[in-house]
């Protein structure tokens, strides 16, 4: 847990002194708009066009709703963003077994690759983040000797994938075929399992669409 938390702190740091310098004016304000559209009650796709960053507009909605419409807002989801990233990263690494030393060093040291450089919440990042959870969702559920834990995990696998997807189409199109080639590997947990928690998760999204 303490391990974490300095994650989180290092990422949510590395955002907040880079994430404020300079500005893009075609770029940084793709999911401002976005997220200020939502807020005000525009329907993506609907109402107004947008070719990717749905996923971190609805986001950066809920944020310019408990902050304000404001740049302070947008920096604050690019930078817990940035924390978490940090976090999933030591999460990820400490269950593929890596000494918690180095889990924690990577994992804060990622914070400087993933928001800082761009210094807001962007496609392509939103995309990477959910991605990665999908795969850590992957191997919690694998590797959990807990047989609802382990549905839930695998079950929540396509949301997360979805939540990329709708971020930006690469690279999180890649990441389906990252998580069936792991379905083949050899595992401890029967197959079978893992199979049923995906193809639920999956109908799940399915009927979400069709809403």
């Amino acid at each position: 847990m303490l391990l974490g938390l300095l994650c989180f702190l290092g990422g949510l740091s590395f955002e907040l002194v880079y994430g404020t310098r300079g500005f893009m004016p075609l770029d940084h304000s793709i999911v401002f708009d976005g997220g200020w559209r939502i807020l005000s009650g525009q329907i993506p796709f609907r109402e107004f066009g947008m070719p990717s960053a749905a996923t971190p507009s609805f986001i950066q909605a809920f944020f310019f709703w408990i902050g304000g419409v404001n740049w302070a807002s947008y920096i604050a989801h690019a930078a817990v963003f940035n924390g978490l990233f940090c976090v999933l990263v030591f999460g990820l690494l400490s269950r593929l077994g890596l000494p918690w030393k180095c889990a924690t060093l990577y994992g804060i040291a990622s914070g400087a690759l993933l928001f800082a450089p761009v210094g807001v919440p962007f496609p392509e990042q939103h995309a990477f983040f959910f991605s990665t959870l999908g795969l850590w969702l992957f191997l919690v559920g694998r590797g959990s000797e807990n047989d609802k834990r382990a549905y839930l995990a695998m079950a929540l696998v396509p949301t997360a994938l979805a939540l990329g997807f709708f971020s930006k189409q690469f690279p999180s199109g890649l990441a389906p075929l990252l998580v069936l080639a792991l379905l083949a590997a050899p595992s401890s947990r029967p197959k079978r399992e893992a199979v049923l928690g995906l193809v639920a998760g999956v109908l799940v999204m399915v009927l979400l669409a069709g809403l």
